[in-house]
């Protein structure tokens, strides 16, 4: 019953800027629809649904992430190392030459990361983490 209500709720105005405790400011993009930050050079995007600001449990979750010393980092070699696992050598230079693009927090233990490849404008690999888990994907 709730999913319904979510549904058919009224969307409230975004916030212009939120802040993320310990974090820092996000601004928010009318085009993307995010709330858009930067952390170590890399885009951070929080999901807006429908609320003026992120439901608490999501800021926690963004404030733990990026608060936590070498998380995002981590998951990123642990990306990379089961995109390795799932592809042929031959693709191992390009895994290991991706950059992080944006780090999207959809969702508390959900964070989509797109990569880059250093010739191309459009995501070409991405990675969905939920909880423990991590999914990867090629955007060919």
């Amino acid at each position: 019953m709730q999913f319904l209500k979510d549904l058919f709720r009224k969307k409230e105005e975004p916030e212009a800027t939120i802040m993320i405790g310990g974090v820092g400011s996000f601004c928010w993009d009318e085009d993307s629809e995010y709330w858009l930050g930067k952390y170590n050079g890399s885009q951070i995007s929080i999901l807006y649904d429908g609320i003026s600001q992120p439901k608490d449990r999501l800021g926690r979750y963004v404030a733990k992430a990026l608060n936590t010393q070498g998380f995002i980092e981590a998951k990123i070699i642990d990306i990379k190392n089961l995109a390795k696992e799932q592809c042929p050598v031959e693709k191992h230079s390009e895994i290991d030459a991706l950059e992080v693009k944006d780090i999207v927090f959809q969702g508390p233990d959900f964070i989509l990361i797109q990569f880059f490849d250093s010739e191309d404008d459009e995501p070409f690999w991405f990675a969905e983490i939920h909880g423990n888990r991590i999914y990867v994907g090629c955007d060919t």
